[in-house]
């Protein structure tokens, strides 16, 4: 009996380390459901994140982007291209186009009108070049006058659509945009050979037969000033007898700009003026950010100031806006009834014209003035030549591969 009371004893005792190895079991399979969790919490997370990235990547596709045409501050190279950027997606520079029938007026503000800026310059000491103002007001107004011998050249831009509609908004004064007035002409050099391409391939998509022009948006002056309007000076004439005239060129020209260059130093960026239509130099353009923070270093210094491409380039335009604005109000005050050729308005010269210019598209014309996605311009400049176009949105270049390993700028488009 004492036998079977002690086995019964030992079944009745459980083993001293049943609870830790139950502990144990509770911890591994908490372990192993803790650790399931996080492995497909991370596979949602990683599927998660390439759908936002495929969203993302769509939606970017699908940002719509229309064609501009701009000749003036709003060009690249000046302080208002600004206006053509909506947040970062920054305008697209395609080329050059020629406008037939337009005439291009620099105007000088004056000092009942808002963006006018006094001259900055003290007659006695002369301590600050430009003062507080970084560039005077100057802008191109491009009247259309109807003559086939006046011509202008924009500059063509995919801009973001969202931001189409704000281009002008704090723009200067008598501007418009027009989508049907103004003809791109496409049998000239220049026009740039990739603005060719789109509007030949556009007026191809949409069953067009004339491929001779083609209309699209362009920045245009709304009314003519004769109290401020200043003729944009002509860069070249043609063997046809077209007047060429383009912003940045003209008024370095207009300003004397481009012959003030004997004490620029050889590390200096010079100006080269037009002679043709086909570019071998980047235009007068305004100088750069850069260039103006090395201005600001050389006036701190008080030395080399005026070796400076920024003091010269804006100095000249102050002085000759000051110099137009003398002329302007001595021809008003001794206006005999007679006008030279400078002084005739332009709906007067389109009159009196030989050759009348084309407005408005023909209904064989393309007439580009709808918005279209990223991918749909990229498939369209894709056909370009055999190697393909590349358009980098973010920095607003287009890339055009001339071989399968060396590519060139639009730069000069």
């Amino acid at each position: 009996s004492s036998v079977r009371h002690r086995r019964r004893r030992r079944r009745r005792c459980p083993p001293r380390n049943l609870g830790a190895v139950r502990m144990m079991k509770l911890v591994t399979i908490g372990v192993v459901l803790a650790a399931t969790t996080l492995i497909l919490q991370s596979v949602s997370s990683v599927a998660a994140a390439e759908a936002t990235l495929d969203d993302k990547k769509d939606k970017n596709d699908r940002d719509e982007y229309i064609l501009v045409g701009v000749s003036g501050g709003l060009q690249k190279g000046f302080p208002d291209t600004v206006g053509l950027h909506y947040f970062d997606r920054p305008p697209v520079f395609l080329g050059r186009a020629l406008v037939r029938g337009y005439k291009s007026y620099l105007d000088v503000m004056q000092p009942s009108w808002r963006q006018y800026v006094k001259e900055p310059l003290s007659d006695d000491k002369k301590k600050a070049l430009l003062g507080t103002q970084r560039q005077p007001l100057i802008n191109c107004n491009v009247i259309p006058t109807g003559c086939w011998h006046d011509a202008n050249e924009y500059w063509i831009y995919l801009v973001a659509l969202p931001q189409f509609h704000n281009i002008l908004m704090k723009e200067p004064r008598f501007l418009s945009i027009a989508a049907d007035l103004g003809l791109v002409d496409l049998q000239e050099d220049e026009t740039g050979p990739l603005v060719k391409h789109v509007a030949v391939t556009w007026a191809q998509q949409h069953n067009k037969t004339s491929l001779t022009a083609a209309a699209l948006p362009l920045v245009t002056g709304a009314w003519y000033n004769p109290e401020s309007h200043v003729p944009s000076p002509i860069l070249y004439t043609k063997p046809d007898g077209t007047r060429v005239t383009n912003f940045p060129d003209s008024l370095a020209l207009w300003a004397r700009v481009y012959g003030m260059y004997e004490n620029i130093q050889p590390t200096e960026r010079n100006c080269t003026l037009r002679v043709g239509p086909v570019d071998e130099q980047v235009s007068c353009t305004s100088p750069t950010e850069a260039e103006y923070q090395d201005f600001r270093q050389k006036r701190k210094r008080r030395s080399e100031l005026y070796s400076s491409y920024y003091s010269i380039y804006w100095q000249a335009i102050w002085s000759t806006i000051r110099r137009s604005e003398t002329t302007l109000r001595n021809k008003k005050g001794d206006d005999d009834g007679t006008n030279d050729d400078d002084d005739v308005s332009p709906t007067s010269w389109a009159a009196t014209c030989d050759k009348k210019a084309r407005f408005g598209a023909s209904p064989d014309m393309a007439r580009i003035n709808t918005a279209q996605t990223k991918g749909a311009w990229n498939e369209l400049l894709q056909s370009y030549n055999d190697n393909g176009v590349f358009v980098d949105w973010e920095q607003g270049e287009v890339v055009v591969r001339t071989t399968t390993t060396t590519t060139e700028s639009n730069e000069e488009l």
